[in-house]
């Protein structure tokens, strides 16, 4: 996965969480989930 989608996610994740939309920790999950995800080759590794 090309380094600019996890960029791309986390800008979109980190707007949100400036617009208070998403709290500190769902941001942190947020991106704990696509790293985990991409870690994963597409798989998530937490359920949702």
């Amino acid at each position: 996965m090309p380094e600019s989608n996890i960029e791309n996610y986390s800008s979109k994740a980190k707007e949100l969480l400036n617009l208070k939309i998403i709290t500190k920790e769902e941001y942190d999950e947020r991106i704990k989930d696509y790293t985990d995800y991409t870690n994963s080759e597409g798989k998530y590794a937490r359920k949702h």
